[in-house]
């Protein structure tokens, strides 16, 4: 161990999307800023504040929201916080032809469809189908050529292993790669990378469900009610990012990112 003179460190008091406000002031000339989920509004007033701080103020900040109701949470929380920023804020409900800027997805890939894959020992499209009045699984050959090609990438060792594929994911990622003209794409969310998405002792999936604020394991409670949710596997996103020709420029923990990004205790 080594002693230092220097003060205690104060723990750091910036906010996620301060953070990523300052990993996206690299460029004005880009031709601003979209996010996908941007929920209370409130990465946006980070993102925002901490970029005006820093003389960096994106020409556009666009929402790509298809909730009425969180999109006009949205505009009231910015027109409260950032007034006089409010006119640089618009909102999108698909996505543009052509993209320039820093794209920012905020928990995108995890609340997309994925496909619950059965290797039993040949994979397998585990179904929703209904007995007794109840919603039970069922399992049925895949017809998908395309979910085929993906289930037979893996070759769990476990009899009976379950897990996900989102070719929703991976069609979201290759058509930002074909419409980004200039930028970067950053993405936050929950996942891991191949070899521990398919570790042997995740044999039973990560698709949970969230129910007011509590984690549910049983996907039939509340249907229509419940958010449903599964991790992301980020090494299927880089490899297909890189095979529609992005480049990759980094994949960290949340804790890597903010520790990069200069969000460190200050000392």
């Amino acid at each position: 161990m080594i002693s230092s003179p220097r003060p205690r460190c104060r723990p750091s008091t910036a906010a996620p999307g301060t953070t990523v406000g300052r990993t996206t002031a690299t460029n004005r000339r880009l031709d601003g800023i979209r996010v996908w989920r941007a929920g209370t509004g409130k990465l946006a007033i980070d993102i925002l504040s901490e970029l005006e701080q820093l003389g960096q103020l994106p020409q556009r900040y666009i929402i790509i929201d298809l909730s009425a109701d969180l999109i006009e949470r949205q505009q009231q929380a910015i027109r409260q916080a950032l007034p006089h920023l409010a006119e640089r804020v618009s909102w999108l409900n698909q996505l543009p032809e052509q993209l320039d800027g820093i794209i920012i997805g905020n928990e995108v890939l995890d609340a997309m469809p994925c496909e619950l894959i059965h290797w039993a020992p040949q994979p397998q499209q585990r179904g929703v189908s209904v007995q007794d009045d109840h919603f039970v699984w069922q399992d049925r050959p895949i017809t998908d050529a395309t979910l085929q090609r993906l289930a037979e990438r893996h070759s769990p060792q476990q009899p009976g292993y379950l897990s996900e594929i989102s070719p929703a994911n991976l069609a979201f990622i290759q058509t930002l790669g074909q419409r980004l003209q200039r930028g970067a794409i950053l993405l936050i969310d929950y996942g891991f990378p191949e070899r521990e998405y398919y570790h042997p002792q995740r044999h039973m999936g990560t698709l949970i469900g969230h129910y007011r604020h509590h984690t549910v394991d049983d996907p039939f409670f509340q249907p229509g009610l419940m958010d449903l949710t599964c991790h992301v596997d980020f090494s299927a996103i880089a490899q297909v990012g890189i095979d529609s020709g992005l480049d990759l420029i980094g994949y960290l923990t949340r804790a890597q990112f903010l520790i990069n990004a200069s969000a460190l205790p200050n000392c």
